[in-house]
């Protein structure tokens, strides 16, 4: 059944609707909106400089030009709509504060006080946080130990540093993976390449037989088709590059553990004599602050060791405390003369030799008459407030 005609006003009314309809389709841009003209003049021009221009202070226009920048890749319209409104709020309020209004004086300048207090609380957070940060990297920092780490297969010549630096452990662990991994495909290649041998003349010998035995092949019949046995090279010639590779590879490896110290590192050579002598400078002065009373971690560490166990089974009471005694940093009074009489040598023998003269015992008895005598007038003066 044939489809009949529209008439001719219905096709142009028709027409008329969906023109008009066009022109007032929404049409979405191609670009974003915060990339427009129409969006960016209005934003940048009235309402960023309007702030800059009417803020009642520095503090302000630091949170205009922050808030700004936190913003500006805000690509959602209603978000974007919502922070304008709250811009434009925030420039009625300051013009007319500007123009001398007291309610809106009043507000902006809590605003800028609040500003000025939140900004000094997080300079004072961010500096300390820098100092906790600068503290561990001083914790952490690597020390030129004064030697040196060989040449091996996973290094060349380096200084060694205490603590290793990461990059470092990261290299050697790489490449010592590295080369147990290329070890093992060797020897997976060398059985492969072995195993398409032993293919090739295996299908080899019995193409020969196949020949000598029957010499007209039989009717409907397939000829023997050797796979390996015509050219082995191809089948070879994949492992055969690979194991080219892997084995430039070690001789890499076995001329880095070879290779003579660089000239460019012979300048370590001055810096390890260097740090040699800077360490025992450094634990020449923590001994000294030791035996002037300084509590060090080293000095802790020492005070808690003990003999062995063995050796302590065997030793008596007297033993035991001796041998704590003896392993004070101190040089002087009951420690010093414990030392002495079990024979380990003084840094300064006559410091002790001082205190145990008659002037020096003298002197100290005097100083303790002295600090008794005091102590008994104290004890009277306090009595003496009580009662009254």
């Amino acid at each position: 059944m044939p489809v009949p005609s529209l008439p001719p006003a219905s096709v142009a009314h028709r027409s008329q609707i969906a023109q008009r309809i066009t022109q007032i389709r929404r049409t979405r841009p191609k670009v974003s909106f915060n990339k427009l003209q129409e969006h960016r003049i209005p934003t940048l021009w009235t309402l960023y400089r309007g702030l800059l221009r009417y803020a009642p202070g520095e503090n302000v226009k630091f949170r205009v030009r922050m808030v700004f920048e936190q913003n500006r890749h805000t690509t959602s319209a209603h978000q974007a709509q919502c922070q304008l409104r709250q811009g434009y709020k925030y420039l009625n309020t300051f013009y007319c504060a500007s123009r001398g209004d007291e309610q809106p004086q009043r507000v902006t300048q809590r605003y800028e006080s609040m500003i000025a207090t939140k900004r000094s609380k997080e300079y004072w957070r961010h500096t300390i946080r820098e100092a906790f940060a600068w503290q561990e990297k001083l914790r952490t920092r690597p020390i030129n130990k004064g030697s040196f780490l060989s040449n091996t297969t996973s290094n060349p010549f380096l200084p060694r540093l205490s603590p290793q630096p990461a990059h470092i452990n990261g290299m050697i662990r790489k490449r010592r993976a590295a080369r147990s991994r290329r070890l093992e495909q060797l020897v997976d290649l060398q059985d492969w390449v072995h195993d398409v041998q032993g293919e090739g003349a295996f299908e080899r010998s019995l193409g020969k037989l196949v020949s000598k035995g029957s010499t007209t092949p039989r009717k409907n019949e397939d000829p023997f088709e050797m796979s390996f046995g015509h050219d082995v090279s191809e089948w070879e010639s994949p492992m055969r590059n690979k194991l080219t590779s892997i084995n430039a590879s070690q001789k890499l490896d076995l001329q880095r553990a070879r290779s003579p110290n660089p000239a460019a590192l012979r300048r370590l050579l001055w810096f390890g004599k260097m740090a040699r002598r800077e360490k025992v400078e450094n634990k020449a002065r923590e001994r000294a602050r030791e035996r002037a009373g300084v509590e060090t971690p080293s000095s802790i560490a020492r005070k808690r060791q003990a003999a062995p166990a063995y050796l302590q089974a065997k030793m008596t009471e007297q033993q035991r405390h001796v041998d704590k005694v003896i392993r004070s940093p101190s040089e002087v009074g009951y420690v010093g003369m414990v030392k002495r009489r079990v024979g380990m040598r003084l840094a300064n023998p006559d410091t002790l030799k001082s205190e145990e003269s008659p002037a020096r015992a003298a002197e100290l008895d005097r100083l303790a008459e002295a600090i008794r005598e005091e102590n008994e007038r104290r004890r009277k003066a306090a009595q003496d407030e009580d009662r009254t």
